[in-house]
């Protein structure tokens, strides 16, 4: 599987050369020429070979379904009917780079209770060893595995089943029904799957896709099959040429703000517009989220860690007064 900063980078070297007047050919042996991972180059020379065969652009996409998923071939696909191929790569650009920004700062928010918990790992049973006549190193290693294998094991266990999750759709769907009801998690991955829907819905607005195909298309992004079953409700509304305010009620996931806004939007014809501040205001709530959360896990960390240390002392020193009160 390519990362999303891989695609990221690919779709904004693209966007840059297309913008400057090269040709695809063009830009695509410029691409070859530059380092990067030999899956990636390997890629670019076949859609190069694809487009001196005559193929269009997103037909050569459609043949790499690792690295080109279906939303991006159909935002390629209408860009290129439009004439509007180095707007649309640049969209998908822009796409990419507000979901990796979101990750990005997932990762760093975590990395220091990442670095918390194994300082807490390797530093309490020290603690706890105190008092502990003749524990020595065997003491201590047993205090550390207490420790580190609930933690390792919790690990591997998210790990397999993310391993799961992309094999079997069954797994998917249990595991995203259970991460939605976990409080304050759940909250936080309906707003990303919105926020991944909405932004979608922008970019294959603005390359001159149907409001209809942007919808299904849009649904395979938000990335939580249970938020895609109730997306999918509203479907069959804007098939019937409801409005499309409509249709978001009927997938009963959008809150009321959001609703307004594309009611209002419909009457005033500025569908794309508004789906782009909506998409940049979501993002703007996740971040608020995140940081909400990134603060809130050190300190309940440090809350335990320093809990611990004090259950530690005061039993040390309730044992020790113990002992002298016996000799009494």
């Amino acid at each position: 599987m390519f990362r999303t900063r891989t695609r990221m980078l690919f779709y904004r070297q693209l966007s840059q050369l297309l913008a400057s007047g090269v040709s695809a050919i063009e830009a695509f042996g410029i691409l070859e020429s530059q380092p990067g991972p030999a899956r990636l180059r390997n890629v670019i020379v076949r859609i190069k070979q694809s487009l001196v065969a005559g193929s269009s652009l997103a037909d050569a996409f459609a043949y790499f379904p690792d690295f080109f998923p279906a939303l991006h071939v159909n935002i390629i696909r209408y860009s290129e009917k439009a004439g509007r191929l180095a707007q649309g790569v640049g969209s998908l650009a822009q796409y990419l780079e507000k979901d990796y920004a979101a990750q990005q700062r997932i990762a760093v928010g975590l990395a220091y209770p990442a670095l918390l918990l194994h300082a807490a790992m390797f530093l309490l049973p020290i603690v706890n060893a105190v008092g502990c006549s003749g524990c020595g190193i065997a003491g201590y290693l047993k205090g550390f595995l207490a420790m580190a294998i609930p933690v390792y094991g919790v690990l591997f266990l998210i790990w397999w089943a993310v391993r799961q999750r992309e094999r079997s759709p069954q797994f998917r769907r249990g595991l995203d029904d259970f991460l939605l009801v976990i409080p304050r998690v759940g909250d936080l991955v309906r707003s990303f799957s919105l926020t991944r829907f909405i932004r979608a819905m922008q970019s294959l607005c603005s390359s001159g896709v149907s409001i209809v195909s942007a919808w299904r298309l849009s649904c395979d992004a938000c990335g939580n099959e249970v938020i895609k079953e109730r997306l999918l409700r509203g479907l069959e509304l804007i098939g019937q040429g409801q409005l499309l305010s409509r249709a978001f009620m009927q997938a009963e996931t959008f809150p009321p703000h959001i609703i307004g806004m594309i009611a209002t939007a419909e009457k005033s014809g500025s569908i794309v517009q508004t789906l782009d501040t909506l998409a940049a205001m979501c993002e703007r709530e996740n971040e608020t989220a995140i940081t909400v959360l990134t603060v809130a896990v050190p300190v309940i960390f440090y809350i335990l860690i320093a809990g611990f240390i004090a259950f530690r002392v005061v039993s040390f020193y309730a044992g020790y007064y113990n002992r002298i009160f016996s000799f009494q």
